[in-house]
């Protein structure tokens, strides 16, 4: 699994941050949270994608402290 493996991976208080283009904001944050993670910020900013700009979400979560 990904998380879990970001997870181990990361340092304590290491920062994952989510592009979530193919899932709910809710869903992908209660996954990630999940996986011990804490959410931290939500940002709206625009992104190239695809080539494009689009205007959408980044999410930043930081690990757990051990």
């Amino acid at each position: 699994m990904v998380l879990k493996e970001a997870h181990r991976v990361l340092k304590p208080d290491g920062l994952l941050s989510v592009y979530p283009e193919h899932m709910e904001l809710e869903e992908i944050k209660r996954e990630i949270e999940g996986a011990n993670f804490h959410f931290e910020k939500k940002y709206f900013k625009t992104l190239i994608h695809d080539n494009k700009y689009i205007d959408t979400y980044i999410l930043n979560f930081r690990k757990y402290s051990e």
